[in-house]
């Protein structure tokens, strides 16, 4: 029964995926790296799938938010986060703080991973842990790390690495996933394509 449950979601999270489109990207500053934010929606149900940073250069490996629920939720933990995290870095500069690392308490939703090798790979259910560190050289940042195991054959995984080192790319990161800003792309593309019936 279980490996029907994982074979159908697995079938159902592959056919949301290629579903999507890229709406937007988000800067790292950490990683000073542009990453992808894709989206879909059908069924009358909006999805959002954030590019991070894989173990190599050439990984492609999503946070994949599920429902608008999902997508607050996440939202929420990010304001969260960055509230904490300016805090923080204010805190560790007026005291020259360095090579230090502490867990972030805000609660991120669960969400399945997803990546892209030979095919699509998918880890269902995962808790992220954000954490505020800050390096030998005093930057501080807030991270997301950790390693995704494929729901139909746990010998394959995948790091994945999600790094925020500034106000403004929370801030950036949050207005590309808004709710209203996702559906306002696909309202548009809704109407254009009522003008060619």
């Amino acid at each position: 029964m279980k490996k029907i449950l994982i074979s159908l979601a697995t079938l159902f999270a592959v056919t949301i995926v290629y579903a999507q489109e890229k709406v937007s990207t988000y800067h790292s500053s950490y990683f000073d790296k542009e990453y992808d934010i894709l989206a879909s929606y059908d069924e009358k149900k909006l999805n959002v799938y954030i590019e991070v940073g894989g173990e190599y250069d050439s990984d492609y490996v999503l946070f994949d938010l599920q429902g608008e629920s999902k997508i607050q939720q996440f939202i929420t933990a990010l304001e969260g986060a960055k509230k904490k995290f300016e805090e923080w870095s204010a805190v560790a500069k007026q005291n020259g703080v360095k090579s230090f690392d502490k867990d972030i308490d805000v609660s991120f939703p669960n969400i399945t991973i997803a990546w892209s090798g030979s095919e699509w790979r998918f880890d269902f259910y995962n808790k992220l842990t954000p954490r505020f560190v800050v390096t030998d050289s005093g930057k501080c940042v807030a991270v997301i790390t950790g390693e995704a195991t494929a729901s139909n054959n746990q010998y394959i995984d995948q790091k994945y690495y999600f790094a925020l080192s500034s106000v403004s790319d929370f801030d950036a990161l949050i207005a590309e996933i808004k709710i209203e800003k996702l559906m306002s792309h696909f309202n548009k593309k809704s109407d254009v394509e009522t003008l060619f019936l």
